[in-house]
């Protein structure tokens, strides 16, 4: 009987615990889906199985779902979501990982690794666009400035702040923003 309860404790915790724990992945066909999170092809992920194979150097993305095979040109869907949760958007048959989405969209392409030894490691390159559907440009000084041509505080700020060896990518932790973005935020003209 006790061995009885305890089984009927542990299902029931569990089945209460999977849809907290549970992550959609699937692909996003135009901004408009991805702004509302619709998911082409969809799964929960703690549930299903499917392959999204999106190579960096292809034009073309390819999913398996149930034994069907989808392929389609970058070009014509806007990307995916991950069964990590991670957010990517096509641009020119680039990947770019929407790391946040505020005056102006972040982006990500690569992971930052320490040098170790010899290993030189590796830079996360970033990138932002001004909108969902915008051009998707890397994240500079200019960049940023030329994107804002009338906003000179804007500018001032930028120069204040990105003097010396603080990286444009900077995050804010305290604001929890990239840190162009809480600039741009301050200086809306």
């Amino acid at each position: 009987m006790k061995k009885l309860f305890v089984i009927t404790g542990i299902l029931l915790l569990s089945g209460m615990l999977r849809p907290v724990f549970s992550q959609n992945s699937g692909i996003y066909m135009n901004s408009e889906d991805f702004t509302n999170g619709v998911l082409n092809h969809s799964i929960d992920c703690a549930m299903e199985k499917h392959k999204i194979f999106a190579p960096k150097k292809k034009n073309v993305i390819k999913v398996v779902r149930e034994g069907q095979k989808y392929k389609y040109e970058k070009s014509n869907i806007y990307g995916y979501k991950d069964c990590q949760g991670k957010d990517y958007r096509f641009f020119d048959g680039q990947n770019y990982q929407v790391n946040e989405i505020g005056k102006v969209v972040i982006y990500q392409q690569g992971v930052s690794k320490p040098a170790i030894g010899e290993d030189p490691g590796a830079v996360a390159k970033f990138f932002f666009s001004k909108g969902l559907d915008e051009d998707i440009i890397p994240l500079t000084l200019m960049n940023l400035k030329e994107a804002f041509p009338e906003n000179h505080p804007f500018h001032d700020a930028l120069d204040a702040y990105f003097s010396g060896n603080t990286p444009v990518s900077s995050y804010d932790e305290f604001h929890k923003t990239y840190k162009v973005n809480r600039i741009l935020e301050e200086n809306l003209r």
